[in-house]
C-alpha cells in the first residue's frame, strides 16, 4: 500500500514539474522525478515476488528527496527568470545567405583522433587480457569486470597504466564531441556524417572493453540530448509537439531494454538463469527494495569521515593518493541482496550513499546541491548561443541528465560529475573545440 501511495504521489509531482517547467521534458526536476516513477512501477510489479512492504522511512526518503529536488530547481528557475533577461535566440535555418555546405575537417586532424582511439582500444585489450587472462576476449572482459566490482578482488586488482587512462579519457571525450557535431549535422544538414559515426562507434567500443555498458549507454543517451537541445534551440525552445517526442522516447526505451540482456551476454556475463523480466527488474526496480532493506539494517551514518566516503568516492580516492593520507584503493560497499530466492543486485538508489556517509541529514544537503547544479547548467543550456561550434554547456548537461536519469539506480551524479575524470573530459572538450573550431563553416546564423 505504501509503495502504491509513493508511486501515486510521484506521478502527481511529475505532472506538476511538467507544467511549472513550461512542459519542458529535459528540465532536471522532470527527469529526476520520472526516473523514480519508473523504478517504483517496476518495484510494484515485483513486490509480491520480492516480499516488498515499503517502510515509512523509505517512503519519506524517496518522496522527500524528490520533492526537495523539485523545490530547489523551481526556486532557482524563479530567481533566474526574475534576475536574468531572456537571451534565447532563434536560428535562421532557411536564409539563403547561410552556408549549407557539408561540414569538413582537415584529414590529418581526423587521422590523429581515430589513431588515438584505435591505440586506446588495442592497449585496453592488451591490459585486460594481461590482468585477467582467459580463453577469449569476452571471458577476459567478464573476469576483469568481476574483479572490479568485487570489494575483495578490487583491492588486489592491478591498476591500468596512466597513459592508458589518458588515452581512454581522450577517446571518451572525442566520442561526445563528435556526437554533438553529428547531432548538428542531422539537424542543420539533414544527413549523417560518416566520420562522426566512426569516431562515436570507436568511443563506444572503447567503453565496452572494460565490461561495463554504462559508458556506451551514456554516450548514446547524451547524443539524443544533443539532438534535442539543438533542435529545441532552433525552435526557440517551443514545447509544442511534445507528444511526438514522448512517443519517440518510449520507443527508444523499448529498444534499449530489449537489447540490454543481449549486450550482457556479448560481454561474457551469464544471464541464462534470468528471464528478461527478472533481469530488467534487477536494474529498474530492485533498487527500491534494496534501499528499504538497507534503511532497516541499523543506525546511520555507517561511516564517518571524508576519506572513505561512498558519496565522493572518486574525489576521496584522488585526494588519498595525492596526499598519501588514506587508503587509495577502497571500493564502494554495495553488498548483493536476495529476496525469496530472487537476485536483487547491489544497487540502492542515489540516497544510499548520502545516508551511508552522513545519515538522514545528508539528504537535504546533497540533494539540494545536486538540484542547484543541475538547474544552473540547464538554464545555461537554454541560453546557449554557440551554434557555429560545440557548446561545452550542452556537453556537460548531457552528462548531468544521464546521471539524473539513473539516480533511481545509484549515486551516478556525484560518481560521474565530482571526479577528476570529468575534469579531464571537459579539458579534452576544450582542446578539441580549439583544434576543430577553425575547421567549422559559418553555416548557421543566429538572429534575435
Amino acid at each position: 500500500m505504501m509503495l502504491l501511495l509513493l508511486l501515486f504521489l510521484l506521478l502527481i509531482l511529475l505532472l506538476i514539474n511538467y507544467w511549472i517547467n513550461d512542459r519542458e521534458l529535459l528540465a532536471p526536476s522532470f527527469v529526476f522525478t520520472a526516473a523514480f516513477c519508473l523504478s517504483c512501477m517496476w518495484a510494484l510489479a515485483y513486490q509480491v515476488q520480492w516480499d516488498l512492504s515499503l517502510h515509512e522511512n523509505t517512503f519519506l526518503v524517496i518522496f522527500g528527496g524528490v520533492l526537495e529536488f523539485s523545490l530547489v530547481t523551481f526556486f532557482l528557475k524563479l530567481f533566474r527568470s526574475t534576475s536574468v533577461s531572456d537571451n534565447r535566440t532563434n536560428i535562421d535555418l532557411d536564409n539563403d545567405s547561410n552556408d549549407k555546405s557539408v561540414i569538413s575537417f582537415q584529414k590529418w586532424k581526423i587521422a590523429i583522433v581515430i589513431g588515438m582511439q584505435l591505440l586506446a582500444i588495442a592497449y585496453t585489450v592488451y591490459e585486460v587480457q594481461k590482468i585477467a587472462p582467459a580463453g577469449s576476449l569476452s571471458d577476459s572482459i567478464y573476469s576483469y569486470r568481476s574483479q572490479v566490482i568485487s570489494p575483495t578482488a578490487n583491492q588486489m586488482l592491478e591498476s591500468l597504466p596512466r597513459l592508458l587512462t589518458i588515452l581512454r579519457s581522450f577517446t571518451d571525450a572525442s566520442g561526445y564531441f563528435f556526437a554533438y557535431i553529428l547531432a548538428q549535422k542531422i539537424i542543420f544538414y539533414k544527413r549523417l556524417g560518416v566520420i562522426e559515426l566512426v569516431i562515436c562507434s570507436l568511443s563506444i567500443v572503447n567503453s565496452l572493453m572494460l565490461g561495463s555498458r554504462t559508458g556506451a549507454v551514456a554516450l548514446i543517451f547524451s547524443f539524443l540530448i544533443f539532438l534535442y537541445c539543438i533542435y529545441k534551440k532552433s525552435m526557440k525552445w517551443n514545447n509544442q509537439g511534445n507528444f511526438g517526442t514522448l512517443i519517440a522516447v518510449l520507443l527508444l526505451f523499448i529498444v534499449v531494454i530489449f537489447s540490454f540482456q543481449a549486450l550482457a551476454s556479448l560481454l561474457g556475463r551469464d544471464i541464462t538463469r534470468f528471464s528478461m523480466g527478472e533481469y530488467l527488474s534487477i536494474y529498474l526496480g530492485a533498487e527500491i527494495k534494496n534501499l528499504d532493506v538497507f534503511l532497516q539494517s541499523g543506525s546511520f551514518p555507517i561511516h564517518t569521515g571524508f576519506f572513505q566516503s561512498q558519496t565522493f568516492i572518486y574525489v576521496t580516492k584522488f585526494l588519498n593518493k595525492l596526499l598519501s593520507i588514506g587508503e587509495a584503493k577502497y571500493s564502494l560497499n554495495l553488498p548483493f541482496l536476495y529476496a525469496n530466492g530472487y537476485n536483487l543486485g547491489n544497487v540502492y538508489t542515489t540516497f544510499y550513499a548520502y545516508i551511508y556517509d552522513f545519515g538522514y541529514m545528508g539528504i537535504p544537503v546533497l540533494v539540494g546541491l545536486m538540484a542547484f547544479i543541475s538547474e544552473y547548467v540547464f538554464e545555461k543550456v537554454k541560453g546557449f548561443r554557440e551554434m557555429n561550434t560545440v557548446s561545452i554547456s550542452v556537453l556537460i548537461y548531457g552528462k548531468v541528465v544521464f546521471a539524473l536519469a539513473l539516480s533511481f539506480f545509484s549515486n551516478k551524479f556525484y560518481e560521474n560529475i565530482f571526479t577528476m575524470d570529468f575534469v579531464q573530459l571537459v579539458f579534452f572538450w576544450l582542446i578539441l573545440r580549439f583544434i576543430f573550431g577553425q575547421d567549422r563553416p559559418k553555416g548557421v546564423r543566429l538572429r534575435e
